[in-house]
């Protein structure tokens, strides 16, 4: 099917071919798959929460639970955002648009892989290879979703003063400002350092997430 944004927070093949249910069918001596009809829609909701909980936590050990208010989801605050320590360059992402990184997907398996394992990698990469031998330095993202790619703590901090002094330059308080706050606001923001440094100030105006990746990526915030 046609690969979109929408389709991409999805679990992918590789997330269901290696759960056990699936691996057992998928195994069996005699193909039989009508079981998966039944079985996906309910391994699929498991894998959003599974997801879920582990990029919570992830939040969570980053802010402090005391610091998020009660009547707020981790993931729906601004702060609460994934700041990637993989090849993409360090990639800010919130939740569920997270799901559909590449990075975390990508990389080699584990030494001790079985053949299954990395069978379903080669499919997942490209369903017209069947059996060709994997290999980490060619392939690209194909494996089950890891959130590792997202522990970095020296990434999380630089990231973190970015986006507390984006949410903050737009009026808002940073412990309570959801993503859907920022969404909704009208302010636009500019670089002090690039309006010092060149003339006119209309190629310098940047919506929240223009913002944010400009503070990230550049010198403006050093």
């Amino acid at each position: 099917f046609e690969r979109s944004r929408r389709t991409d927070k999805r679990p992918h093949f590789i997330d269901f071919a290696l759960v056990p249910p699936c691996r057992a069918l998928l195994e069996a001596p005699e193909a039989n798959y009508a079981p998966l009809a039944t079985l996906l829609p309910t391994l699929y909701d498991e894998w959003q929460l599974a997801r879920k909980a582990e990029l919570t936590a992830l939040v969570l050990a980053r802010l402090g639970a005391d610091t998020v208010p009660a009547d707020v989801l981790p993931l729906d605050l601004a702060m609460g955002f994934l700041m990637c320590a993989g090849p993409c360059g360090g990639a800010l992402l919130h939740w569920p648009n997270v799901l559909a990184h590449g990075c975390a997907r990508r990389g080699a398996l584990h030494a001790d892989a079985d053949a299954h394992t990395k069978a379903a990698c080669v499919f997942a990469a490209n369903p017209g290879l069947r059996g060709r031998t994997w290999d980490p330095d060619w392939f690209g993202p194909c494996k089950p979703f890891d959130p590792r790619c997202f522990e970095d703590q020296k990434t999380n901090e630089h990231a973190s003063r970015v986006m507390r002094t984006i949410v903050e330059a737009m009026g808002l308080d940073a412990a309570r400002a959801t993503v859907s706050d920022l969404r909704g606001s009208s302010v636009w923001l500019w670089c002090e350092t690039c309006k010092r440094n060149k003339a006119g100030l209309e190629h310098h105006l940047y919506g929240w997430e223009a913002a944010v990746g400009r503070l990230s990526r550049f010198s403006c915030n050093r």
